[in-house]
C-alpha cells in the first residue's frame, strides 16, 4: 500500500486507522531543478492547484524537513493548503523526488567573470562557453546542457554586475581594437592607448599569465586633477560591460570590502580611485602589493573553528594625483602618467564611439 498517492490534484495520505486515505493537501508540487551552492542543496519549486499555480520559488531544507514550517510556507503563497504531518511530508518528498533521477541541476556561482570550476565566462546577461554564447532563461539561469545550469548570486543589492553587448555577425573586433587603439594614442598622447589595450586583452587572459608568472601587474594611472584618468580607467571598465564610474574610493573603503570584490570579479579589472599616501591608505599597501601575486588574505570562520582564505580572483587598477611612496608597491605597478596638456579631447568621443562594447 502506496503510504502518498495522487488524486485529482492533491495528496492523500494512508491512515492505518482508517484504512484508507486522507487527503492532507489542495495541491501538488513541480519540483524544477535542485539548486547547489558549497555543501548545500536547495530546490526550485511550484505549488500546483486546480485554479492556480506559484512562480516559481526557493526551497531550503529546513522547511522541507517541518510539517508546520512547510504549511506556513504555503500559506505564504496563496490558498495552498497542507494538513499533513512531517512523516507525510518525508514521503511525499521521496515520490517526488523518485519522479525525475535525472533532476537537472543549478548550481550557485558567488563571481563572475571568468568561473573557473565550470569552465565558463558569466556575465549578468549571458554566458560564454566553448566559444558558443548562452543567454538566461526567465529565472536567470543559464543552462550550459540540457540539466546543467548556473545561476549568479549578487555580490549585494545594488552593485553592478558586468553584461556584456551581442556583436552582429561579421564584426571585426580586431579592426575595432585597432581603431580604439590609435584613437587613444591620438587621443592621450604617446603609446597610452596601446598601454591600454593590451591591459584589456591581459586582463583576459590573466590567469594564463599568473599560473606562469605568479603574478599579473597592477595598473596605476596618476596625473592631476582632470588630466584624464578618470576616462582612461573608465573606458577600461566600460570594455567589460561595468559602469565607466565604476570606482571604489581608496579613502572610504577597506582590505575586506577590496578582496570581497577582487574574490568576485574574476579575470575582471576592479578600480580603486583617490589613491594617496595618506596613513590610511599607505596602511592597505601591503594588501595591495599581496594582490600582485594573488596572496589571499586570512579570516576567521563564524560558524566553526578555523580560518578560511578568500582567494582573489580579479585583478586591480590603482588611479591618484600621485604614485605610491612604498617602493615595492611601486615595482608592482605599470605606471600611466596622465597630463592635459598631452590629451586631444576633439577626439573624446571617437573613444567613446569605436569601445567594442558601448
Amino acid at each position: 500500500m502506496k503510504k502518498i498517492k495522487i488524486n485529482k490534484g492533491c495528496y492523500y495520505a494512508y491512515r492505518m486507522v482508517t484504512l484508507g486515505y486522507e487527503k492532507i493537501s489542495n495541491f501538488t508540487i513541480n519540483i524544477k531543478y535542485s539548486l547547489h551552492y558549497k555543501e548545500e542543496w536547495k530546490r526550485q519549486i511550484t505549488l500546483i492547484s486546480d485554479d492556480a499555480e506559484t512562480q516559481p520559488f526557493t526551497l531550503e531544507s529546513e522547511k522541507m524537513a517541518s510539517a508546520h514550517a512547510f504549511k506556513a510556507l504555503c500559506l505564504k503563497k496563496g490558498n495552498f493548503f497542507f494538513e499533513g504531518k512531517t512523516n507525510d511530508l518525508d514521503e511525499i518528498w521521496k515520490m517526488e523526488l523518485s519522479k525525475n533521477e535525472d533532476e537537472p541541476e543549478v548550481y550557485l556561482v558567488d563571481e563572475v567573470g571568468y568561473v573557473k570550476g565550470h569552465k565558463t565566462w558569466l556575465f549578468e546577461n549571458l554566458a560564454i562557453k566553448n566559444k558558443r554564447i548562452i543567454l538566461p532563461d526567465e529565472n536567470k539561469v543559464f543552462w550550459l546542457k540540457d540539466s546543467y545550469g548556473l545561476q549568479i548570486l549578487p555580490l549585494s543589492i545594488g552593485r553592478q554586475m558586468p553584461k556584456l553587448k551581442e556583436t552582429e555577425k561579421g564584426y571585426d573586433l580586431r579592426r575595432e581594437l585597432k581603431l580604439a587603439e590609435d584613437a587613444l594614442n591620438k587621443n592621450l598622447g604617446g603609446f597610452k592607448g596601446s598601454l591600454l589595450i593590451g591591459y584589456i586583452v591581459a586582463n583576459i587572459y590573466s590567469r594564463y599569465f599568473f599560473r606562469k608568472y605568479g603574478s599579473f601587474p597592477i595598473l596605476f594611472a596618476y596625473g592631476k586633477y582632470q588630466s584624464g584618468k578618470n576616462i582612461f580607467c573608465g573606458l577600461l571598465m566600460k570594455f567589460f560591460g561595468l559602469d565607466q564610474n565604476f570606482a571604489t574610493s581608496a579613502q572610504e573603503n577597506s582590505q575586506t570590502g577590496v578582496s570581497r570584490l577582487l574574490s568576485y570579479y574574476s579575470c575582471l579589472p576592479i578600480w580603486i580611485d583617490e589613491y594617496r599616501n595618506s596613513d590610511r591608505v599607505k596602511g592597505m599597501s601591503g594588501f595591495f602589493r599581496n594582490v600582485y601575486n594573488k596572496i589571499s588574505p586570512v579570516k576567521s570562520k563564524k560558524e566553526e573553528y578555523g580560518t578560511r582564505d578568500v582567494i582573489l580572483k580579479g585583478n586591480l587598477i590603482l588611479s591618484g594625483e600621485e604614485m605610491p611612496i612604498d617602493t615595492a608597491l611601486r615595482t608592482r605597478c605599470i605606471p600611466v602618467n596622465l597630463t592635459s596638456k598631452e590629451r586631444d579631447d576633439s577626439l573624446y568621443n571617437e573613444v567613446f564611439g569605436v569601445n567594442p562594447y558601448s
